[in-house]
């Protein structure tokens, strides 16, 4: 296979994946509509459901109610400007990818 048509059959596999996702995202919507507890057994399928915070408060937001805490953490450009200088650093590995996005054909 050329490495055209490698790049072509690429972006139409990400796309159906783009498009099965939202097909599984509604049908999900649709199972969890019709399910009445947590769980669901049918013809040997079990299906869990579960629920999960998702927090995007502010700092300003949640100072007032004490809901802040100091961390440390990696600072990871300083971690990423040492090992583009040569230094070997445990937990850290390139990793290179591509991505594929259409042109407008003209």
């Amino acid at each position: 296979m050329h490495l055209k048509d490698q790049i072509r059959l690429h972006k139409e596999i990400s796309q159906e994946i783009v498009k099965l996702e939202e097909q599984k995202k509604a049908l999900s919507l649709s199972i969890m509509q019709t399910m009445t507890g947590k769980s669901l057994q049918l013809d040997g399928f079990l299906v869990k459901r579960f629920s999960r915070l998702s927090i995007s408060t502010t700092i300003d937001q949640a100072r007032p109610l004490d809901a802040i805490k100091l961390e440390e953490v990696v600072d990871k450009d300083k971690i990423k400007t040492l090992y583009k200088s040569g230094l070997s650093i445990s937990g850290v590995k390139e990793v290179e990818y591509i991505q594929v996005s259409l042109l407008e054909e003209k």
